[in-house]
Formats: C-alpha cells, structure tokens, sequence
C-alpha cells in the first residue's frame, strides 16, 4: 500500500536491497503491539498466550471469507450484469453463482449458532476490521482510487509506476477498447 500511494518515496521507498524497509518496520512494529494485546487479553480470559494463533486465524478467516465473496459478487457484475467480457457464455454464471452459495454458507455457519465464551469476539473482531477498512475508504476516498488504480496498473519490472495514480488510457489507435 505504501509503494502504490506514495511511489518510490516516503513509506514507499526501498532499501538498496530493494526491499520496503519502512513498510516492513511497521508491519513489525504492529505485529508485536497485537501480540502484546494478546497477552494481555489472554490474562483477562480463560485463554492462554498461544491462543494468539487460534484468534488471528479464525478472524482472519472470515474476513477472508468477507473479502472472497466481496469479490466474487463483483466479478459477476463486471462480467455477467455489465458484460466487461462478452466472449463469456452466460451459462457460465453458474460458476460463481454456486461460489457466492458456499462461501454465503460457510460464513453464516462460522457465525451462526453465535460462539460462546472467548470465541464470541471472533466475529465482533473481524467485523471491527472490515468496519476499520470501510472508515479508511470513506474518510480517504482519493487514496482509496489511487490505491485502486495502482493495484490494476501494469507492473514494471516490479514496480508500480507514478503514472499509476491517474487514470489508465488504451493504446493509441484502441479507442474500441478505451471504455
């Protein structure tokens, strides 16, 4: 995120290594202030510190869960409602239609009959992080487009380049395509 907000410079730059340093220091950084939320939460329930991995995946998971049929309901109105890919039969919606079904499913089955004891705030905890992501969005929606943009940009050499913040043009001589 910070390599394609702010490019090669700030939290976006590279050691000569060509690793992002700073992004990896603050990922660091708060991987420990989680796991020292851990401890101490794990102090004041019947959980013990290594727990940790328990919590973070079960939260993780349905976020992911969240994120995939985020996804998926998305990629079936590009394709199916607005017809981004024409050369796609409309059959074929049965494909993510039986996706949205199973991960429909797996989520309201991970958060319904509603856990019990320490488990209650998985669901509380991830629905936290994707209201946290929701807020990010809304409160910066400039950053939010330019991330966006930049995440469907072209690579080069494994780099996003500036040019990435604006909008994508089709080739000259493609004005069928540039919709």
């Amino acid at each position: 995120m910070s390599r394609d907000s702010y490019g090669t410079r700030g939290p976006g730059k590279v050691s000569r290594w060509g690793t992002p340093a700073y992004a990896t220091g603050v990922v660091t950084v708060l991987a420990v202030g989680i796991y020292v939320f851990y401890v101490a939460a794990a102090k004041e329930t019947s959980a013990v510190a290594q727990d940790a991995f328990l919590w973070s995946g079960t939260i993780g998971t349905l976020i992911l869960l969240v994120a995939y049929l985020l996804a998926t309901i998305g990629m079936t109105l590009l394709v199916f409602v607005r017809r981004k890919m024409p050369a796609v039969p409309a059959w074929q919606i049965v494909v993510p239609i039986a996706a949205i079904i199973v991960l429909g499913y797996t989520l309201y089955r991970n958060v319904y009959p509603y856990p019990l004891g320490d488990a209650k705030w998985y669901p509380i905890a991830a629905g936290a992080w994707l209201v946290a992501g929701i807020i990010a969005v809304l409160a910066a929606p400039r950053t939010a487009r330019r991330l966006g943009q930049a995440l469907t940009a072209e690579d080069i050499g494994g780099v996003v380049p500036e040019a990435a913040a604006e909008p994508r043009l089709a080739p000259a001589g493609d004005e069928a395509t540039a919709s």
